[in-house]
């Protein structure tokens, strides 16, 4: 009789083993609040503790030392307390950053996956514009931005003079010149200067429209007509405006005076080019 009810006592403390291993496992498993009652029950565990933060991606701008110093009161929380929305925030915090995933990885172990901005222009004097047309201002590493065109526009205009600077560089693109320097200004008038030094004055005019319009005219006076010229206001309605670079210049004119060019005179050479000062 004893042997029978040690026998049953022996499979019901099994049974409860069993019980507890699977409440165990479903806890580990579960998402949201459900793994706080086993986390709370088992305080200062260390198999609960945060290891190692793997990062995925590219994240060669960021600060990681800042970044672990910023995490870290979250992590020290532990495997199952620490919360995934409060690390993805943080990490939101670092501007360079544009999108961010945050997991777990039993054991031990946070992955981060992030995905930085790509800056291709600065904007305005301490931020910078990304390839999706987002604005933002890193506080560090941004020494390389030097070398990007700089734009200076109205807040707002971010997508726009994106597309803007896009289309003029694919255009100067076969002729080894890009855009150093965009301004659109609040009532909308857009200035250009080049990498070689050469500054276009559009107004409000569509300035792709006019660019293509202003190349198939200066091709007339040869294929280096644009590294001739110095200045170019394009305002006009029946010609434009020009500043020769005397440093570029073949004697053709002699000086580097602000010249008028009606469409049609530049059917022939330069010297049919009236004098406006």
């Amino acid at each position: 009789m004893r042997a029978r009810k040690t026998g049953e006592t022996g499979r019901r403390s099994s049974g409860r083993v069993r019980s507890f291993l699977l409440d165990v496992a479903l806890l580990i498993t579960m998402a949201g609040g459900g793994y706080a009652l086993f986390t709370d029950a088992l305080p200062g565990q260390p198999w609960c503790r945060i290891d190692f933060v793997r990062i995925n991606g590219e994240a060669g701008n960021l600060n990681m030392r800042r970044l672990q110093q910023a995490l870290e009161p979250e992590l020290e929380k532990g495997f199952f307390a620490l919360s995934l929305d409060k690390l993805e925030q943080t990490v939101r915090t670092f501007a360079w950053v544009d999108k961010v995933n945050v997991a777990r990885m039993w054991p031990g172990t946070v992955i981060l996956t992030i995905t930085e901005h790509k800056a291709v222009a600065r904007w305005g004097d301490n931020a910078l514009l990304s390839d999706q047309g987002s604005r933002f201002a890193p506080e560090e590493n941004i020494a390389f931005a030097s070398a990007l065109p700089r734009i200076i526009a109205p807040e707002g205009t971010e997508h726009l003079t994106l597309e803007v600077l896009r289309k003029l560089n694919a255009i100067f693109e076969g002729k080894s010149l890009s855009v150093a320097y965009m301004e659109l200004s609040p009532r909308n008038a857009w200035i250009i200067k080049l990498n070689n030094g050469l500054e276009m004055y559009f107004g409000r005019q569509n300035p792709t429209r006019l660019l293509h319009h202003f190349l198939e005219i200066i091709a007339k006076i040869g294929d280096d007509g644009l590294r001739r010229l110095q200045r170019v206001d394009l305002r006009y309605h029946s010609g434009f405006a020009v500043v020769w670079n005397s440093e570029r210049m073949t004697g053709a004119l002699g000086d580097n005076s602000v010249q008028m060019a009606p469409e049609a005179a530049l059917g022939g050479t330069t010297n049919q080019l009236e004098k406006v000062h």
